[in-house]
C-alpha cells in the first residue's frame, strides 16, 4: 500500500523544521534540506511513494578451450579450439519476487559457436575468431505450488534427457550422445581411396529435443518425480518424466521423454537415461533412444559409462570414466557407428575450474565399404565465473 504524504513547499517544511528544532546545527539543517528535496523528487511535488523493488541481475558463464590431436586414418594433426560439448558462453539472469509463492526470471545466454571443435576438421582451419549466437532467451514464471511456465527461445522441456541420469561429472569430455564429442565435423575416410564417406555428426547424435522457440511447463516435484512438457512451432511437442531419489546413500536419477516434430515429415523419438551413484563414488549410467521416421531411416542408439570419483588432492575431486556408445542407421540403413572412450576430469576448486583429458575412438561399419577409424586425444580446461 503506497503511503501518500502531501507536501507543502520546501520553504514551508524548512521553516517548520527550524521552529521545531531550534538548536539544530548547520549540518543537521543541510541534511534536512537534502531530505526534503529527495521527498519532493520522489513524490513529483505531489506525494511520496514507497520505492518499488526491482529485478536483480546475475552475470555468469565459462570459457572452455582445448587442444586435440586427431587422426582420421589418412592424415593427422593438432587442432586448437573450443569444446562444443560445453561451448564458451555467458548469461544474464534477472530474478524478481512477485509474491511469497510467485517469482519471475528472465534469461539471455549466448555462446561461441564457430570456433568449436564441431566446426573444424583436419582439412579446414575454420574460423579464427568465433561468433556468438543465442543459446537461451526466455521468460519464466515459477510457483512453488503450481510449477513453472516458460516462453522463449531456449531448451525444450525434454532437452538433456539423454543425460538425465548422469551423475559422473564426465559430460564435458564424455557426453552420452553428442555428435562425436569433439570430432563432429571430421569425415570418415574410405580406406582404399581416401575419399570422404560421412561426417561423424551424421553417424552419432544424442537425439534430444534441442533448443527452439516454445512454451513449456514444469510441474512441482512429487515423491521425486517431475513432469515436463512443451510445444513449439511446426506442431512440435515434448513430454518428459524425471526422477531423483536417495536410498540409504545410493542415489538414483533418470528420465524418459517422448518427442514429436513435424518438418516435411513426422518424426517421433523416445529418449531417456538412468544412473546410479554409490556412496564410495562409483557410478553406472545407461542412455538410449529410438526414432520413428515416416518415410525415412529409423535409428537407435545406446550409451553406457562406468565412472568413479574420489578426492586425490586438496585441489578438488578427481573423476574417471570409461564409456561405450553405438548408433545404428542414422544416415544409411545398415550403418553401425561405435565409439569408445576413457577420460579423466580434475576439479580445481580455487579457480572454479575443470581440467580434462580423454581418448576417443570412432568407427563406422557400412556394407561393402572399408572405412578408417578416427582417433582423438583431447586435453582442455573450463573456468567458470
Amino acid at each position: 500500500m503506497k503511503l501518500r504524504v502531501k507536501l507543502l513547499s520546501s520553504t514551508a517544511l524548512a521553516a517548520a523544521a527550524v521552529l521545531g528544532v531550534s538548536a539544530a546545527s548547520a549540518q543537521d539543517m543541510g541534511a534536512l534540506e537534502k531530505r526534503v528535496q529527495a521527498l519532493e523528487k520522489a513524490g513529483g511535488g505531489q506525494y511520496v511513494a514507497r520505492s518499488k523493488k526491482t529485478m536483480s541481475l546475475v552475470v555468469s558463464g565459462h570459457v572452455n578451450q582445448q587442444i586435440q590431436h586427431r587422426d582420421n586414418g589418412q592424415t593427422s594433426g593438432l587442432i586448437f579450439s573450443g569444446n562444443s560439448a560445453s561451448e564458451t558462453r555467458f548469461r544474464l539472469v534477472g530474478t524478481g519476487k512477485l509474491s511469497d509463492d510467485l517469482t519471475a526470471r528472465t534469461r539471455i545466454e549466448v555462446g561461441n559457436t564457430s570456433s568449436g571443435d564441431q566446426s573444424l576438421d583436419l582439412n579446414a582451419e575454420g574460423a579464427d575468431q568465433g561468433t556468438f549466437g543465442i543459446r537461451q532467451m526466455d521468460i519464466r514464471l515459477s510457483s512453488k505450488s503450481m510449477g513453472a511456465f516458460t516462453i522463449g527461445d531456449s531448451s525444450l522441456a525434454t532437452d538433456g534427457y539423454h543425460g538425465a541420469g548422469d551423475m559422473s561429472g564426465m559430460a564435458i569430455i564424455q557426453d552420452a550422445g553428442d555428435e562425436g564429442v569433439g570430432a563432429a565435423d571430421e569425415n570418415f575416410k574410405n580406406s582404399a581411396t581416401g575419399a570422404d564417406v560421412q561426417l561423424v555428426s551424421a553417424t552419432f547424435s544424442n537425439l534430444d529435443a534441442g533448443r527452439k522457440d516454445h512454451i513449456g511447463y514444469d510441474s512441482p516435484t512429487f515423491a521425486g518425480f517431475q513432469f515436463q512438457t512443451s510445444m513449439s512451432n511446426e506442431d512440435g511437442s515434448n513430454f518428459g518424466l524425471r526422477y531423483g531419489g536417495d536410498f540409504g546413500g545410493v542415489k538414483v536419477k533418470g528420465g524418459i521423454a517422448y518427442d514429436t516434430a513435424r518438418a516435411n515429415t513426422d518424426v517421433s523419438t523416445v529418449n531417456g537415461s538412468i544412473g546410479v551413484l554409490l556412496p564410495m563414488g562409483l557410478s553406472l549410467f545407461v542412455s538410449a533412444a529410438e526414432t520413428d521416421t515416416n518415410g525415412g531411416v529409423d535409428e537407435d542408439r545406446i550409451y553406457a559409462r562406468i565412472g568413479y570419483m574420489f578426492n586425490a588432492t586438496e585441489l578438488g575431486q578427481t573423476r574417471l570414466g570409461l564409456g561405450f556408445g553405438q548408433h545404428n542407421d542414422r544416415a544409411v540403413a545398415g550403418d553401425e557407428g561405435e565409439r569408445y572412450s576413457i577420460a579423466v576430469v580434475q576439479i580445481i576448486e580455487p579457480l572454479g575450474a575443470e581440467v580434462y583429458a580423454g581418448y576417443h575412438k570412432f568407427t563406422l561399419d557400412r556394407t561393402g565399404v572399408s572405412i578408417d577409424d578416427i582417433d582423438t586425444v583431447t586435453a582442455g580446461m573450463r573456468i567458470s565465473f
